[in-house]
């Protein structure tokens, strides 16, 4: 395998292949999503790739987050460092955020759930901006 080759990998799934080239370390031709020799990963996300498509309803994030438990941890292989971390134990995170056995988390679903919430936040942090200068008026008009 030389820079300018491709090599396709083909997984037991009927039709399927998974092309390594020297431009992107790994690219799934079946769903879209690649891994760049640089290190990122990227997940499909065109329409292409969905369907149901609605806008989301920011006032459903507080119900959600009640759901999410944030735990620290460290991992049981300590190539990482050995460091203390956080986030989700996949057996225990909402049908939302994991894969179908509950056995991982995948960054996307995570992520797009974090910008919800921001969303939210900037939404209710615009909210009680107006509230306070409404506040701030009367109490100086007093």
């Amino acid at each position: 395998v030389t820079t300018a080759s491709t090599l396709w990998i083909a997984p037991p799934t009927a039709g399927a292949s998974v092309p390594i080239t020297n431009r992107y370390i790994i690219n799934t031709s079946v769903a879209g999503c690649y891994l760049t020799a640089a290190g990122m990963w990227t997940d499909s996300s065109s329409r292409e790739h969905k369907t149901a498509i609605k806008p989301f309803k920011l006032d459903r994030v507080p119900g959600l987050l009640e759901k999410v438990e944030v735990k620290s941890y460290r991992r049981k292989d300590d190539s990482d460092g050995g460091f203390e971390r956080f986030g989700l134990i996949a057996e225990e995170a909402p049908d939302f955020l994991t894969d179908k056995g509950h056995r991982g988390i995948a960054p996307g679903y995570l992520g797009g759930f974090a910008l919800a919430a921001i969303k939210f936040l900037q939404k209710e942090n615009e909210g009680l901006k107006v509230r306070l200068g409404k506040l701030e008026e009367t109490m100086a008009a007093a």
